[in-house]
């Protein structure tokens, strides 16, 4: 689990066109006197040193915060990190939401339909369980040396991770997180072996890109002379989400839902 922390850390700065430099934390556990919650914290170190280690990102400093916990139970471990990385050139800053018309996205990663510990199982089945998802360091690295290539030579004109709510989640992040310009899509994702694995799962070392359809010759070469997996998905086009002639969500009602859910219950609406 904190090796997928500093992972995806990283990989949100490789989406903005970033370097990783350099790591802080806040490691929040219960009562480390309890044999479970101190074995919580040794791994969650072994896991951060580890990923650290892989990245080149040195821990510059943090804090420990034990005892967060009542009578009945303990904070889940909830190892925070926090990174900062250098954009060497401003032309290569990238963000995250779609661009234009017609743009070509692309999944970069493999699913491996893993929901353990994932919001779909919480939000949905209220249940916290399953082993959380795999980590393969060296796939990861791989695929984030990647994206800055690609970044650095113009082919990529959004980038956005898939991590919590799995790429339907993602996607939707794409089409909404620009307010001044939201645009839709037209997806078609490979289904496994459930709708839902597919849809929710949050495997990583996975980015959504877009590019411009002139660019998608070059982008596959350039992934295919690095090995890295990929899927083309559909098209930036509309103002709807449309997935898999599964269902089609304006993007007005996903932006409604994503920038005011939380101020409505707090105003008691």
């Amino acid at each position: 689990g904190t090796k997928i922390a500093v992972a995806e850390s990283a990989r949100n700065i490789v989406c903005s066109g970033g370097i990783p430099l350099g790591v802080t934390n806040c490691l929040n556990f219960g009562n480390p006197y309890k044999p479970e919650v101190y074995w919580q914290f040794t791994q969650a170190i072994a896991g951060m040193g580890e990923a650290c280690r892989k990245f080149d990102t040195p821990v510059t400093g943090g804090n420990v915060s034990f005892y967060n916990e009542s009578p009945e139970t303990a904070v889940y471990p909830t190892p925070t990190i926090g990174m900062v990385g250098l954009v060497e050139d401003l032309n290569h800053i990238t963000t995250s939401y779609f661009k234009d018309e017609g743009d070509v996205i692309y999944l970069l990663g493999e699913d491996k339909e893993e929901l353990g510990g994932s919001e779909y199982l919480k939000v949905i089945h209220n249940k916290v369980a399953g082993e959380s998802p795999a980590i393969d360091l060296d796939e990861e690295k791989k695929l984030q040396d990647t994206l800055i290539n690609l970044i650095s030579k113009g082919f990529i004109k959004s980038a956005h991770d898939i991590s919590e709510g799995g790429i339907a989640c993602a996607l939707s992040e794409c089409c909404i997180i620009n307010q001044e310009k939201q645009i839709g899509c037209a997806v078609e994702i490979p289904i496994k072996s459930r709708r839902d694995f597919t849809l929710f799962s949050e495997s990583q070392s996975r980015i959504i890109v877009s590019v411009s359809n002139e660019q998608v010759p070059g982008l596959e070469q350039e992934l295919n002379q690095a090995n890295i997996k990929y899927n083309k998905l559909g098209i930036v086009t509309g103002s709807e989400l449309k997935l898999n002639n599964l269902f089609s969500v304006n993007i007005r009602e996903l932006s409604d839902i994503y920038y005011n859910t939380i101020p409505g219950i707090m105003s008691g609406e």
